[in-house]
């Protein structure tokens, strides 16, 4: 089973757990797993399943460098480019989306492979104006 993963703030830091709750009076909590406490937070961001280059996972709102391969044909074996995206991970369409202040660019499954290396350089909460897109 694939593990569900989430990072929120707290006011102070981030905090990553698999735990996270929502209550009418309060809004949002996430467990603190090391203090084995819960934490009243922002709105919790979900883990996409993707790592970067350096082996960090991705979550929806990061800022995130993506080195697109282009091919020169469907064999996939000759690289004809390669394109430079930075922008904002989210959702479009029930697919995950790089949200740049141009547009949108699908994150195919075929588009996402070892060689289209994406690298996380900010997220939502100390980088919120990539979000505005």
């Amino acid at each position: 089973m694939k593990e569900i993963k989430f990072k929120a703030h707290d006011g102070e830091k981030c905090i990553y757990s698999e735990c996270v709750s929502r209550d009418k009076e309060d809004g949002w909590w996430i467990l603190d797993n090391e203090n084995d406490c819960w934490n009243m937070c922002s709105e919790p961001k979900q883990c996409t399943g993707l790592m970067d280059k350096n082996g960090n996972d991705i979550y929806l709102g990061d800022a995130v460098r993506w080195t697109r391969v282009i091919y020169t044909d469907c064999s996939r074996e000759e690289i004809e480019s390669t394109e430079l995206i930075e922008g904002a991970i989210g959702w479009l369409y029930s697919t995950l989306t790089i949200k740049t202040e141009e547009f949108s660019r699908l994150l195919l499954p075929h588009l996402v492979e070892d060689q289209n290396e994406f690298e996380v350089i900010g997220n939502g909460y100390d980088n919120p104006v990539v979000l505005k897109n």
